[in-house]
């Protein structure tokens, strides 16, 4: 099960019962082509990882953009055997949901939807503090066409 947390509110969800796998991949940092290593999601969102969370918290006070892009990165929809070759789908979908790009809308207004989308399994703030990166259960995964819907839409 994973939560979504929201400003110190969790509210509990299993990923849907489609989801394939809960691997996800790790990139060293946002250029690298080639993965560094597999973790599951759930072990992922509970890591308490004292160095990435130290260059988080920097980023957010400064936002070095260099800092950012040193972050490891983890694919959460697709197994990849490189940032092109997809071996494999999890069933999950990974969105980023910013302010800056949310204008017209009151942010805090979105906060307190997201919890309330029954297929929303976590959300949590971005890397830079000012936005949330939600994870979704989705069912259609097998068809390459379909997935891309869910992706791309």
């Amino acid at each position: 099960m994973i939560g979504v947390i929201i400003g110190g509110s969790t509210v509990r969800r299993p990923l849907d019962s489609a989801v394939k796998s809960d691997i996800v991949v790790r990139f060293e940092n946002r250029t690298s082509t080639k993965p560094s290593g597999e973790a599951t999601i759930s072990r992922l969102l509970k890591s308490k990882n004292a160095k990435t969370r130290a260059l988080v918290e920097e980023y957010r006070k400064t936002g070095n953009r260099s800092i950012k892009e040193s972050l490891p990165c983890y694919t959460v929809s697709v197994i990849f055997s490189d940032r092109k070759n997809i071996i494999s789908h999890s069933g999950i979908v990974c969105i980023d949901i910013d302010e800056k790009d949310n204008t017209k809308e009151n942010f805090s207004e979105i906060k307190k939807i997201i919890p309330q989308v029954p297929y929303v399994a976590y959300c949590g703030l971005s890397c830079g503090g000012k936005g949330y990166f939600v994870l979704i259960s989705i069912k259609y995964t097998d068809s390459e066409k379909v997935y891309r819907v869910f992706i791309f839409a």
